[in-house]
Protein backbone atom coordinates (compact mmCIF):
# COMPACT_ATOMS: atom_id res chain seq x y z
CA UNK A 1 0.00 0.00 0.00
CA UNK A 2 1.66 3.06 -1.14
CA UNK A 3 0.13 6.47 0.66
CA UNK A 4 1.40 10.30 -1.00
CA UNK A 5 0.84 13.55 1.03
CA UNK A 6 -1.49 15.80 -0.89
CA UNK A 7 -2.62 19.09 -0.36
CA UNK A 8 -1.45 22.96 -0.52
CA UNK A 9 2.44 22.97 -0.02
CA UNK A 10 3.25 19.30 0.18
CA UNK A 11 6.12 18.39 -1.20
CA UNK A 12 6.90 16.12 -3.86
CA UNK A 13 8.46 13.49 -1.95
CA UNK A 14 8.48 9.53 -2.16
CA UNK A 15 5.35 7.66 -1.39
CA UNK A 16 5.44 5.48 2.04
CA UNK A 17 4.88 2.51 2.04
CA UNK A 18 3.18 -0.30 4.08
CA UNK A 19 2.82 -4.07 3.29
CA UNK A 20 -0.32 -5.94 4.10
CA UNK A 21 -1.16 -10.01 4.70
CA UNK A 22 -2.13 -12.06 1.33
CA UNK A 23 -6.12 -11.69 1.27
CA UNK A 24 -8.87 -10.12 -0.19
CA UNK A 25 -8.86 -6.12 -0.03
CA UNK A 26 -12.45 -4.46 -0.54
CA UNK A 27 -10.65 -1.08 0.58
CA UNK A 28 -8.66 0.33 2.51
CA UNK A 29 -8.44 3.61 5.20
CA UNK A 30 -5.81 5.04 6.88
CA UNK A 31 -6.81 6.36 10.50
CA UNK A 32 -7.11 10.32 10.62
CA UNK A 33 -3.60 9.87 12.52
CA UNK A 34 -1.49 7.92 10.08
CA UNK A 35 -0.92 5.19 12.79
CA UNK A 36 -3.17 2.39 11.45
CA UNK A 37 -4.42 0.85 8.37
CA UNK A 38 -7.93 -0.31 8.30
CA UNK A 39 -8.63 -2.84 5.70
CA UNK A 40 -12.03 -4.25 4.76
CA UNK A 41 -11.19 -7.79 4.09
CA UNK A 42 -14.74 -9.29 3.85
CA UNK A 43 -18.36 -8.15 4.34
CA UNK A 44 -17.88 -9.52 7.97
CA UNK A 45 -14.55 -8.13 8.44
CA UNK A 46 -12.14 -5.51 9.05
CA UNK A 47 -8.22 -6.06 9.90
CA UNK A 48 -6.64 -2.98 11.74
CA UNK A 49 -3.26 -2.69 11.93
CA UNK A 50 -0.83 -0.71 13.74
CA UNK A 51 1.65 0.80 11.37
CA UNK A 52 4.02 1.26 14.22
CA UNK A 53 3.81 -2.16 16.24
CA UNK A 54 2.59 -4.19 13.05
CA UNK A 55 -0.72 -5.04 15.91
CA UNK A 56 -3.04 -6.22 13.93
CA UNK A 57 -6.57 -6.37 15.23
CA UNK A 58 -10.38 -7.21 13.92
CA UNK A 59 -13.57 -5.32 13.84
CA UNK A 60 -16.27 -8.13 12.68
CA UNK A 61 -19.99 -8.36 12.61
CA UNK A 62 -22.52 -11.46 13.09
CA UNK A 63 -21.85 -12.65 9.90
CA UNK A 64 -25.32 -14.58 9.92
CA UNK A 65 -27.50 -11.32 10.45
CA UNK A 66 -25.40 -8.50 9.39
CA UNK A 67 -22.81 -7.21 6.92
CA UNK A 68 -19.93 -4.36 7.04
CA UNK A 69 -21.06 -1.93 3.72
CA UNK A 70 -17.81 0.11 4.79
CA UNK A 71 -16.35 2.14 7.62
CA UNK A 72 -14.95 5.48 8.12
CA UNK A 73 -12.32 6.86 10.71
CA UNK A 74 -13.87 10.14 13.07
CA UNK A 75 -12.20 12.52 15.20
CA UNK A 76 -15.49 11.93 17.51
CA UNK A 77 -14.01 11.68 20.92
CA UNK A 78 -16.40 8.75 21.88
CA UNK A 79 -15.12 6.51 18.87
CA UNK A 80 -12.31 6.34 16.19
CA UNK A 81 -13.99 3.96 13.79
CA UNK A 82 -17.51 4.17 12.21
CA UNK A 83 -19.26 0.92 11.00
CA UNK A 84 -21.89 1.35 8.04
CA UNK A 85 -23.81 -2.48 8.65
CA UNK A 86 -26.92 -3.81 7.29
Amino acid sequence: VYVWQTGLGARCEPPNSDSINDGPVLSIRYSLDGKVIGIHRSNHEVEFKNRETGAIFYGKCKSGSESILGFFWTDCPTCDVVFIKT
